[in-house]
C-alpha cells in the first residue's frame, strides 16, 4: 500500500486503471481510495475559496469480480455536496445501492461505469475540474 498524488487530465481513464487493477490483481480484500484536492466549494451560486482541503472516495473489489463497491463516507461533503451525491448516484444507470452504514453512500457498480461515476462525483459534486490533483491509495492483498 502506497500513497502516490497525480495531476490528472483524464480522471476517467485514471480511475479505470486503478478499478482494473482491484480486480486483476491482489486478493479478496483490495482497496483504492481517491483523494481530490477541492480548491472551492460552491453553495448555490456562491463560490468559497478554501485552501487545501482534500475529500475522497474509495471502491473496493476481488481478484476476479465483475463489479466493484463505490463508497463515500458522508461527513467530509457539506449540505450541497451531499445533496448533489445523492442526485447523482440516484440517477446512475447501473449503481446498485447498498447500505453498508450510515455514514457513507455505498453501491456496486461495474468498473467502466465507476470510473465514469468517480469523475462525475470529482466535477459535478465537487466543482474539481481539470487537471485534478488526485491521491491514491492503493491496497492489492
Amino acid at each position: 500500500m502506497g500513497d502516490e498524488r497525480f495531476l490528472v487530465m483524464n480522471p476517467v481513464l485514471f480511475v479505470k486503471e486503478y478499478l482494473e487493477r482491484i480486480v486483476n490483481e491482489g486478493g479478496d480484500n483490495n482497496f483504492v481510495i481517491f483523494e481530490v484536492k477541492v480548491g472551492e466549494e460552491i453553495v448555490g451560486r456562491l463560490i468559497k475559496r478554501r485552501k487545501d482541503i482534500r475529500k475522497f472516495i474509495q471502491f473496493a473489489g476481488e481478484k476476479g469480480a465483475s463489479k466493484v463497491l463505490f463508497d463515500a463516507p458522508i461527513e467530509q461533503f457539506s449540505e450541497d455536496e451531499l445533496r448533489r451525491l445523492r442526485e447523482l448516484v440516484s440517477m446512475w444507470p447501473d449503481f446498485e445501492q447498498v447500505e453498508l452504514a450510515d455514514d457513507s453512500i455505498s453501491g456496486y457498480i461495474s468498473i467502466e461505469s465507476g470510473a465514469r461515476l468517480a469523475a462525475e462525483v470529482f466535477r459535478r459534486v465537487l466543482g474539481v475540474s481539470e487537471p485534478m490533483d488526485i491521491e491514491v491509495t492503493l491496497n492489492l492483498e
